[in-house]
């Protein structure tokens, strides 16, 4: 009686196991044969299947399981309460490791359809696997050409007409796309580029890390510019908020080989190192304290530890900031600590072709005019040149200009010369005695013909490198004006 009994209570038992089975590992309830069936028929992912076989299997392995600790109670002579307290702890293990394995099947099948990391990953992980893009380099395409440029049309053909430039290194705010062309914003220019030769995104990332200049903006004031990459390194200037500086992109190693505490080769010959900061800048009032404390050393930073058996063992010793070698003051360099600046990539900016053509036409401009003042100072030279080999001497530059042999010009001196000579027009000019004496042959840079130094000029005195030419009437002298020309004289 006992016996008949348990199985009957053991049947009831087995029964609400598998209804509770097939209720956790089948929220349809329905078998897994059925689920894999009807997902095949309505052509669901091979992710979504591998789910279902999870199921069908917990649900074969627990009801196994339930059915051999069943025999096996009932095979045995226990007391009733021990086979009841047997199929109780089945019935518990088996829903908790069903329910487990729906659980993270359902895990598994949200996460394939949001798109969402698999259990065991992270979105930390998937983010750790993207290239982080530059704020500056967001929604933007870059250029690639180099030592060249790339031209910005009017619609996305390369028959239509060219509107400006993208030289090496500029950049363009993404407007529109269309069949292998990007329209963009840049400087004064709105216009397509052709694909090929722009980035954007990672690729720009990577371009920008390769090929184009870096630039570190301060933060604070007074932060202090070192000679090596490090704390204990001179410092030998400051530099204050906003002010931005060229980046030298260097190797971690060597920042490293160059970050000598106290380097003597960094402070000015004959100077001490300590003594090495600018005179009128006074660290406590330049600096901020924010930077005190972040560059100042913890004393001592290695510490000196006696373990258990009589051995020093040093301290770890605080981690060094990361350095930013700079560009500043004259084409000087130093470090700065990478808390007090912000780096981003220069990017150059579209050029339209009107403001092309205003640069070239004043680029050539500038080149006649180079050119004219070469030729000029060549022709001098050779006007010299020649002149001193036929003993002509220059004398520099003089002031020129003229009179004539009247009263209006000579009052009592009218009609003769301080020499005696007959005033003549073409020939006879008046000077200083003192620095061309009377009847010196004289050449007037862009004049024909030789003049004789004959007369005595008002200005004698005043200026001796002055000369008046002699006309025979007012008239011509007064239109001659005033003039400054090179003047040799005959030795």
């Amino acid at each position: 009686m006992l016996a008949r009994k348990k199985s009957i209570l053991l049947c009831f038992v087995i029964g609400a196991l598998l209804c509770t089975l097939i209720s956790c590992g089948n929220p349809n309830s329905t078998s897994a044969d059925e689920a894999t069936t009807v997902a095949s028929a309505e052509g669901v992912s091979e992710t979504e299947a591998e789910i279902q076989d999870i199921r069908k299997t917990s649900l074969e392995e627990n009801t196994r399981e339930i059915v051999k600790a069943t025999i096996k109670s009932t095979e045995s002579d226990e007391q009733e309460s021990s086979s009841e307290a047997v199929a109780a702890r089945i019935a518990g293990a088996s829903v908790k490791r069903g329910a487990a394995d729906y659980e993270t099947a359902a895990q598994n099948e949200e996460a394939v359809q949001s798109n969402v990391p698999p259990a065991g990953e992270t979105a930390e992980t998937v983010a750790e696997q993207e290239t982080p893009v530059a704020p500056e380099l967001e929604n933007m395409v870059v250029t690639t050409v180099v030592d060249t440029y790339q031209n910005i049309r009017l619609e996305p053909s390369e028959d239509s007409e060219v509107i400006g430039r993208l030289y090496e290194g500029s950049a363009g705010e993404v407007l529109e796309t269309r069949d292998g062309w990007t329209k963009i914003s840049s400087g004064d220019v709105e216009g397509w580029v052709h694909n090929e030769y722009v980035v954007s995104g990672e690729a720009a990332q990577s371009f920008a890390e390769e090929a184009l200049e870096q630039v570190a903006t301060i933060k604070e004031d007074g932060v202090r510019v070192r000679a090596g990459a490090s704390v204990d390194s001179t410092w030998i200037g400051v530099v204050n908020v906003n002010e931005t500086y060229k980046v030298v992109m260097e190797e971690p190693e060597d920042a490293d080989e160059e970050a000598e505490p106290e380097s003597e080769a960094a402070a000015p010959e004959g100077t001490p190192a300590e003594e090495t900061k600018p005179e009128e800048i006074k660290p406590e009032e330049t600096e901020p304290e924010t930077e005190a404390v972040a560059e100042q050393p913890a004393e001592p930073q290695t510490a000196a530890l006696q373990s258990t058996d009589g051995q020093v063992v040093p301290e770890e010793t605080k981690a060094e900031p990361e350095w930013i070698k700079i560009i500043y003051d004259d084409d000087q360099e130093g470090y700065v600590c990478a808390d007090y600046v912000t780096l981003s990539f220069k990017l150059g900016k579209a050029k339209s072709m009107e403001e092309i053509r205003a640069e070239e036409e004043a680029a050539a401009k500038a080149a006649a005019e180079k050119a004219a003042a070469e030729r000029a100072e060549k022709a001098k030279e050779a006007a010299k040149s020649e002149e001193a080999s036929s003993g002509w001497v220059s004398l520099g530059e003089f002031k020129i200009t003229a009179y004539c042999g009247g009263a209006c010009c000579n009052g009592q001196w009218a009609g003769t010369t301080s020499s005696g000579a007959t005033p003549t027009e073409g020939r006879t000019i008046a000077v200083a005695p003192g620095l061309i004496p009377y009847g010196t042959r004289v050449k007037i840079g862009g004049i024909d013909g030789v003049y004789v130094a004959e007369d005595t000029g008002g200005f004698a005195n005043s200026n001796s490198h002055q000369i008046d030419i002699y006309f025979a009437n007012h008239s011509s002298a007064t239109s001659w004006g005033v003039s400054y020309r090179e003047v040799w004289v005959k030795r």
